[in-house]
């Protein structure tokens, strides 16, 4: 098909040669294009999923830190009414 020997026998004097390479360079861009466009949406996905990933991290540590802080308030809340009884059998005779 590159070899040019269709050229010189087409009694149409078509230039085959060329509509040849045109039509391979456009598929070979086609191509091109495709894998773009498919890479393209693979970056999205994993961007996606990363995004999301991210999110749910971050919103399990804001719940471990409310957990968190909850169980710190309710040991201080205990801590002090230990302190309190303490005090209040220190003071009894």
């Amino acid at each position: 098909m590159a070899c040019g020997r269709c050229d010189a026998v087409c009694p149409s004097l078509i230039p085959l040669t060329d509509l040849f390479t045109a039509a391979h360079t456009e598929i070979a861009r086609e191509r091109e294009r495709a894998a773009f466009a498919m890479a393209s949406r693979e970056r999205y996905r994993t961007r996606t999923a990363r995004l999301d990933q991210e999110r749910l991290e971050l919103a399990d540590e804001r719940q471990n830190k409310r957990a968190n802080h909850a169980a710190a308030a309710a040991v201080n809340a205990a801590l002090e009414r230990a302190k309190a009884r303490r005090q209040r059998q220190d003071d009894a005779p």
